[in-house]
Formats: structure tokens, C-alpha cells, sequence
């Protein structure tokens, strides 16, 4: 994918994945669950990281469902396979993906990183048969414009708004938008998906949100600084990230499910 910028050359992102799942991972399941994925269920899993989601859903899909997992780079998913799930190196936006094969095309942290949004949830609605399911899920840190962002201490807010609306600004000049997770219902509704619904939550506290952060500002601490971050002001939330007794409010997680309406 062209302008990636979160890909798996850093030496810790394992670490920053496996954060990132942990936090995530209850409130995909839940959305999962609601929609009722279960057995016999053909599944697309779309970036799969580390692949927690795609071993839980080889496993609600046993012997007579099965599970894809794509992503552009799968060192990370080859640990504790299941036999019904099946890995393979994929670019969304520029490989052939079946068609209509799929009852569930999930995608967790990735589209809001791709130039063409449209293009690749066209493409990803296409895989899936009449009556299938999509989740779309990414995080909304327009937070991060206020720049200042809720956190105990209070006073802290304003450094840590300012550090991680720079990261941010790192991460868009790789395609990124950190403000797309407020307008995936709108994109799926215009690519005619039905029943175009879901939520947003924001968790507080959590540790495993704050463990990402810390290892995402810690990824690109060289760069914050190069482009004209005061390393101060950098180290300064990376202590406040990495102390247990500091309190952050993650951005919130937006996740949207919509249906491919059936045949005729």
C-alpha cells in the first residue's frame, strides 16, 4: 500500500499491535457477536495484524465456515493457526478479491489509512454474497485538533493534545486520516450498503490503549522531533504514557455495520 506508514520494519510493532488488539478486541467481538457471526460463516478478515480476530472467527466459524486473512505484510499470522483459516499477502486496493463469496468483510484500523477510501470499500463490498455482512471499524482522534486531550493529570492535557496532533500529522503524510472514523457510516451508506448502523465508545482508562499510544510516539519520537517537536514536550508524554498512575481517555473506536442488500 502505497504511503503506509505504520508497516512491521519498526523493531517493537508486534508489541504496538498486540496493545492495539488487546484494547480493541472486546468491543469487536461484541459487535461481532451482535451480528451474529457463528458457524459455517465464509469470512474476510482485511489487515489482520497479529490475527486475533481471525483465529476468533476461525473459531465461531468452525469445520463448515472458513476465514481469510489479508494483509500486506503477514510475518505476524502465522503464529497458532487454525485449519479453517487460511493467510495470504494481499493489497485490497490493487489484487483480485472473490466475489461475492464472503457472509462477513471485516476491517479493523485500515481503511482510514488508504488514499481511496471509496475504491476499497466498493472493492470489499463486492466480496461479499447478497445479505452479507461488513464491519468497518477505526478510531475517530479529532480530539487531537483541540489540541488538548483528556488525560489525569488535567494539566497534561494540552502537551499530550499538541505531541499526538503532530503524531498524527506524521502519520497522515502516509495516507492516514485521523478524522475518517466520523465518516464511515456516511461512505458505506453511499456505496449501497443497507442497514448502515453501529456506535461509538471511547474507554477511559485503559491501559492497553495507553500501551499503543506510548509505542506509537515512541515510533516516531525521532521524527516529531525533526519536525520541529520539542523533544521535551515529546519525552513529556512518553513518561506520562508509560506511568501507571496517569489516566488517558482513548479516542473513540467507531464501528459501523452494513449489509450488501440481497439478490433482486
Amino acid at each position: 500500500m502505497a504511503g503506509y506508514i505504520l508497516d512491521q520494519t519498526w523493531e517493537r510493532e508486534a508489541e504496538r499491535l498486540d496493545a492495539l488488539e488487546r484494547s480493541c478486541d472486546p468491543l469487536t467481538i461484541a459487535q461481532l457477536r451482535a451480528l451474529g457471526a457463528g458457524a459455517g460463516w465464509r469470512c474476510l478478515e482485511v489487515g489482520a495484524g497479529r490475527g486475533s480476530i481471525a483465529r476468533w472467527l476461525a473459531d465461531r466459524a468452525g469445520g463448515e465456515g472458513s476465514v481469510l486473512a489479508v494483509d500486506l505484510d503477514t510475518t505476524l499470522l502465522d503464529q497458532d493457526r487454525r485449519p479453517n483459516l487460511e493467510v495470504r499477502r494481499l493489497n485490497i486496493v490493487a489484487d483480485a478479491l472473490p466475489e461475492s463469496a464472503f457472509d462477513l468483510v471485516h476491517a479493523r484500523h485500515v481503511i482510514g489509512h488508504l488514499p481511496d477510501r471509496h475504491t476499497a470499500l466498493r472493492r470489499l463490498a463486492a466480496s461479499l454474497r447478497p445479505g452479507g455482512w461488513m464491519l468497518i471499524e477505526d478510531f475517530d482522534f479529532r480530539w487531537a485538533e483541540l489540541r488538548d486531550w483528556p488525560c489525569h493529570p488535567v494539566a497534561e492535557g494540552a502537551v499530550f493534545g499538541r505531541v499526538w496532533f503532530n503524531t498524527l500529522e506524521v502519520m497522515r503524510g502516509g495516507s492516514y486520516d485521523g478524522g475518517w472514523g466520523w465518516r464511515v457510516a456516511g461512505t458505506m451508506r453511499e456505496i449501497g450498503l443497507a442497514g448502515v448502523a453501529g456506535e461509538s465508545r471511547a474507554l477511559i482508562g485503559d491501559g492497553n490503549f495507553t500501551e499503543m499510544m506510548h509505542l506509537t510516539v515512541l515510533r516516531f519520537r525521532d521524527r516529531l522531533v525533526g519536525d520541529g517537536v520539542s523533544a521535551a514536550d515529546v519525552d513529556r508524554v512518553l513518561a506520562l504514557l508509560a506511568d501507571p498512575r496517569s489516566c488517558v481517555t482513548a479516542a473513540p473506536l467507531v464501528s459501523v455495520r452494513g449489509r450488501r442488500p440481497p439478490a433482486g
